[in-house]
Order: structure tokens, then sequence, then C-alpha cells
């Protein structure tokens, strides 16, 4: 099989759109997982003393203490911030990986 330049530098600018695109996905996402997570802090933070969550399921209503809400709020809450970590060192993984491409020139031997 032989590689030409210019198969090397198309397939250069297709990897590089491809990093273009997903780390433009993960900066659209990381806005949303914040607001997602002021939101489940300010449920903490609420004086709430009961929620009444209502299960479609036989139709069944239950309620929720509070040490169970709480419990609750906090895995998505842990859930939130780990999203929104990996979603940030993806897109500095993504950003070093343009900058990579970006600074080494095409070169067939």
């Amino acid at each position: 099989m032989v590689i030409t330049k210019s198969s090397a530098i198309q397939y250069k600018l297709l990897i590089e759109m491809k990093l273009l695109a997903q780390q433009r996905d993960l900066q659209v996402r990381i806005p949303d997982i914040e607001k997602c997570l002021d939101v489940v802090g300010l449920l903490l933070h609420c004086k709430v003393r009961m929620v009444l969550v209502r299960r479609i399921a036989n139709d069944v209503s239950f309620i929720l203490s509070p040490r169970n809400r709480n419990s609750l709020q906090g895995y998505w809450s842990s859930l939130l911030q780990k999203n929104l970590d990996n979603s940030r060192a993806s897109s500095e993984g993504l950003i070093a990986n343009l900058q990579f491409l970006s600074d080494h020139e095409v070169t067939i031997a």
C-alpha cells in the first residue's frame, strides 16, 4: 500500500475535523452539566421536609423521607460532578491532540 502525501494530509484533516467536532460537542455539554449541578445543589440546600414522588408503575405514590432524599441528591450530585470532570478532562485531551496535530508536519518517508 502506497501512501501519498496528499492522502496523508487528507487523513490528518479528517482526524482534525473529528477532534474539533468532539470538542464542540463537549463544549456544548459542559454548561448543561454545570446547570444540573447547580439545581442539585439548590435542592440539597432546600428546606423542604418531604418530597412527593409519583410512581407510574401500579399507580402507587410514595413519599421519600428527607434522609432518602438527601442520599439521592448526593448521588445525583456526585454523578453529575464526575460527568463534568470527565467532560472537562476529555476536552483538555482533545485540545492537546489538536495542538499536536497542528504542530506536526505530514511527512512521507
